[in-house]
């Protein structure tokens, strides 16, 4: 980890806003938390988005549990992604005789809930999974292997692994779910053409698969972008540079006052969404599974609710 302010560039692509389900202020969060977790804790534990009750259960970690069981090996080689309902349904299954086994209640909410955590768990898996099956088909080599950054300034930068490279070709791939989502998105340019920037390379390519079908085209098309030559995206290398300058001036001011204003964390974590999780006996239960990137940071400390 680097010395000045870092953010993956899996994330470049909302923290310069062109992420419509992920927005900036939640990508602010998780760096807050990254760079300052105590007072990013605190913060959230004082305006009730991390609850306390000593009574309370861990119910959320089966989830995890169960969908792992029936979900964590699938992968293009096995499984097609019109399989994922049934997947999901065959788990659910599994939890709802795991409850009976315990003597629990299972409700609508946390049946909802655990639905919504193993379709994310699913598409994320089977995406991780099947990186390699598009490596091999388009004649790469795989990635992973290293870290890169790029130094904006003397305190901050941005980082992160490749998926691939072939020839003089930086890969980035994309798993998916549905045939629409084969397309050109514009979070997708911008995480290749930051991987371009910390690598010192020119060309890329973004690289889709969709049940087992390989868009891999080298020249644009309606739905790819074909090779992308940075001298011809520097409007986007320059924009990069902007937004993340304004990101990163915006994060040293959430640190410095140990706090982040009502609407950003409104926007970060919506009220329907909180409490995000329970503290209880000196530990986090219940968590929120859309924010694992927080909780890999923030830790526990009871000494904040006395």
């Amino acid at each position: 980890m680097p010395t000045r302010k870092y953010l993956e560039i899996s994330s470049i692509g909302a923290a310069c806003k062109k992420m419509r389900f992920e927005p900036p202020e939640k990508v602010l969060l998780h760096s807050w938390a990254r760079h300052s977790p105590d007072s990013c804790r605190d913060f959230l534990i004082k305006n009730g988005y991390i609850t306390s009750n000593n009574k309370a259960t861990e119910t959320l970690k089966d989830h995890s549990t169960v969908i792992e069981r029936v979900a964590e090996n699938i992968s293009a080689s096995n499984t097609k992604t019109s399989d994922f309902k049934k997947i999901i349904d065959h788990a659910e299954d599994n939890l709802k005789k795991l409850r009976k086994e315990q003597g629990m209640e299972l409700t609508e909410k946390e049946i909802a809930t655990f639905r919504e955590t193993s379709q994310s768990y699913v598409k994320t898996t089977f995406g991780k999974n099947s990186e390699h099956i598009v490596t091999s088909n388009i004649s790469a080599t795989a990635g992973n292997d290293k870290m890169y950054y790029f130094n904006l300034n003397s305190n901050w930068c941005f980082g992160g692994k490749h998926d691939a490279c072939k020839d003089d070709l930086v890969i980035e791939i994309k798993t998916r779910v549905k045939k629409e989502n084969v397309r050109k998105n514009e979070y997708d340019l911008y995480q290749l053409v930051a991987y371009l920037m910390a690598m010192g390379k020119n060309r890329g390519k973004i690289v889709q698969m969709h049940n087992n079908v390989t868009y891999d085209s080298d020249v644009e098309t309606e739905n790819e972008y074909g090779i992308i030559d940075i001298q011809n995206y520097k409007h986007v290398v320059e924009d990069i540079l902007n937004e993340l300058s304004k990101f990163f001036t915006k994060l040293e001011k959430v640190i410095e006052d140990k706090a982040m204003s009502n609407e950003d964390i409104q926007i970060a974590i919506p009220n329907g969404e909180k409490p995000i999780c329970t503290l209880a006996n000196g530990l986090f239960v219940n968590k929120n599974s859309k924010y694992f990137k927080l909780f890999y940071h923030i830790k526990p400390d009871q000494r904040v609710l006395e």
